[in-house]
């Protein structure tokens, strides 16, 4: 930034350095492809400067710094909607798939329901009434299970029962022939 060239017309000024100065401008000068003297003139400059220049070098730093603090609250912002629509979307999906559930054991329990009827009609029919009764409990649990408001538990706690009734003599001979 100096306004005027330096060379052999220029000022000369003679210069008492404190032991170990002149190593050090040596070797910021090498650092900075520059001569030694170039390297005092470029540092007596920036320190005379009015520091215009310098004030605005930090003032762009500090906008720079702004901008991307500020962008960076965006992807924050933007990041965590993102995450909240995906909770909500595995949620609604676990959701959906429990309704499902529900559904398919409440249908699995009126099929039950329907199987389990049907054999108790048959067995009246068949055997005068006794496998009838001994089916009526599990029937009536059916019932209930079907009208509970969790089906799928209900259907659960019936899987593990099984019917086992009475044999009669008229299911023993009609099995004999």
């Amino acid at each position: 930034m100096a306004s005027e060239a330096t060379g052999r017309d220029s000022d000369k000024f003679m210069l008492r350095l404190p032991n170990g100065m002149r190593d050090r401008i040596a070797d910021a000068a090498r650092a900075n492809n520059r001569s030694m003297n170039a390297e005092i003139v470029s540092r007596l400059e920036a320190s005379l400067s009015d520091g215009t220049e310098q004030g605005r070098s930090l003032l762009k730093q500090h906008d720079l710094l702004v901008e991307i603090q500020d962008r960076y609250a965006e992807l924050e912002l933007a990041y965590q909607r993102q995450t909240q629509q995906l909770d909500r979307r595995r949620f609604q999906q676990d959701e959906d798939l429990a309704e499902r559930t529900r559904e398919a054991a409440a249908a699995a329990m009126q099929v039950a329901l329907f199987a389990v009827t049907s054999a108790a009609r048959a067995a009246e029919l068949k055997d005068g009434g006794a496998l009838g009764e001994a089916l009526m409990p599990t029937l009536l649990d059916l019932e209930s299970a079907i009208s509970s408001e969790d089906p799928y538990a209900a259907l659960q706690m019936l899987r593990g029962r099984a019917v086992h009734p009475p044999i009669s003599r008229a299911s023993k001979t009609a099995g004999a022939r």
